[in-house]
């Protein structure tokens, strides 16, 4: 080895300590590109010196990566972000910055209705929902005939609405008309998710340009209900066939049959830029007003500031979906303890649950209907022709995914051969809705 060639190497080492480079120059591509650095800047000058070099940067001598070519990879899952719903620390207040609070509102028009007497069927009807009976409730142990109750399935699917829609003269262009078709009940989780720590799920798919959102049942809805959820059915059936119409009804309901047929409302409605088509569960009509609606729900006696905070935060939100959605102005609220006892009986407007609530400590409407708004043209972004997806909304309840599924049959309607069958997946961890054939509301 040559005099210079020592030096060079010497020159070579005393450069890597100094600048702290790493060990790179083993590799091939570096090693070339350091015989042209050598050749083109050191001398045996500058080997006695080396701090006088004008050295290239480190990147220099790094071998570029080359990116890994995957074809079958999956794209990333497209992702909607949730808006700061927590209130700020030492504080009860929510943020939300002031575009999600542009005041919205969504004018429902009812164009139909059905009897829903069991999976899969309807009946179109011209018939108001029945009226409320509400002698004698009060006082009523909600627990009658839990042990030998079953909960029916009641899996509904977008395909009856569509069957709604082609067998009422009169509504064949609704469909063609629509952005969306659903049952309330995916309207009403995304409606209270800037609010919600609650998993819930959906499947969507588009046909014909048209989005349809399909009810998942949870494992809570299936087989057998929990006690509080059948104490809101025994409530409901009380209010609507009275106390002796509801005793002569459990005489005559076998096992797993429907206490009574589900009267469901079509509704045409608009949210933002967004045309939708829903199905709602009407519980009742007021006596002698076949056009006022009443939502029939059962909470726990209110018995401190503690359980007042929770049912401002939480139970008006969503009593407030569910109604504002229908256009339903009523609520009749049964107050039952712990055992099951009906203590009292209240009525509520859609419009004094807003008014009873801060919108900074508990929740905004507008925040809502903004947020819901965005979700669906989320949607309508990222949902294409033909293909089925799944919308879900999981810990850490931060963002919705919408994730792609396996290709199934579509049967009649639209509607996928799982969800038009048995019904979707069981996903659990969603509430349960409230009311006869609450898993389609």
């Amino acid at each position: 080895m040559s005099l210079h060639e020592k030096q060079d190497i010497r020159a070579l080492d005393s450069i890597i300590r100094r600048e702290r480079m790493p060990k790179v120059l083993l590799h091939e591509l570096a090693a070339k590109k350091y015989a042209t650095f050598l050749a083109e800047s050191l001398s045996p000058a500058a080997a006695n010196n080396p701090g006088n070099l004008n050295l290239p940067p480190l990147s220099y001598y790094r071998r570029p990566r080359r990116k890994r070519q995957r074809p079958d990879m999956a794209k990333p899952l497209p992702i909607f972000h949730v808006p700061t719903s927590g209130p700020t620390e030492g504080s009860h207040v929510h943020q939300f910055a002031p575009e999600w609070r542009k005041p919205m509102s969504v004018e429902p028009e009812q164009i139909g209705a059905f009897f829903k007497p069991g999976k899969g069927i309807i009946e179109p009807t011209l018939q108001p929902p029945p009226e409320l009976r509400m002698a004698g409730i009060q006082g009523k142990d909600l627990n009658q005939g839990y042990l030998n109750y079953v909960e029916p399935d009641s899996t509904s699917s977008t395909s009856e609405i569509a069957e709604m829609l082609d067998e009422t003269p009169g509504l064949e262009r609704e469909e063609e008309a629509a952005h969306f078709i659903t049952y309330r009940n995916n309207l009403n989780k995304i409606l209270v998710t800037p609010y919600s720590k609650q998993k819930w799920e959906m499947e969507v798919f588009k046909e014909g340009g048209v989005i349809y959102l399909e009810v998942v049942m949870t494992n809570r809805n299936q087989g057998k209900l929990d006690r509080t959820s059948y104490w809101g059915r025994r409530f409901e059936t009380l209010c609507v066939l009275g106390v002796e119409g509801a005793r002569l009804d459990e005489l005559q309901r076998g096992p797993g049959d429907l206490p009574r047929p589900s009267y469901c409302g079509l509704y045409r409605s608009r949210l933002g830029s967004h045309n939708l088509l829903m199905g709602a569960e009407i519980d009742a009509c007021r006596p002698g007003d076949p056009g006022r609606f009443v939502e029939i729900k059962t909470t726990r006696l209110i018995r401190d500031s503690k359980d007042e905070q929770i049912f401002k935060k939480h139970k008006t939100l969503k009593y407030w979906a569910q109604c504002y959605l229908a256009g339903v102005r009523d609520i009749v609220l049964g107050y039952r303890d712990d055992h099951g006892i009906v203590r009292d009986v209240k009525s509520w407007t859609t419009d004094g649950l807003v008014e009873s609530v801060d919108k900074n400590k508990h929740w905004d409407k507008d925040v809502c209907l903004n947020f819901a708004d965005r979700c669906l043209s989320f949607l309508k972004d990222n949902v294409d022709e033909g293909l089925r997806y799944s919308f879900k909304y999981l810990e850490p309840f931060d963002h919705l995914t919408l994730e792609q599924l396996a290709p199934q049959p579509m049967a009649a309607g639209g509607v996928s051969a799982a969800t038009a069958g048995a019904g979707a997946g069981a996903v659990p961890g969603a509430p349960p809705g409230g009311g006869v054939g609450a898993g389609y509301a």
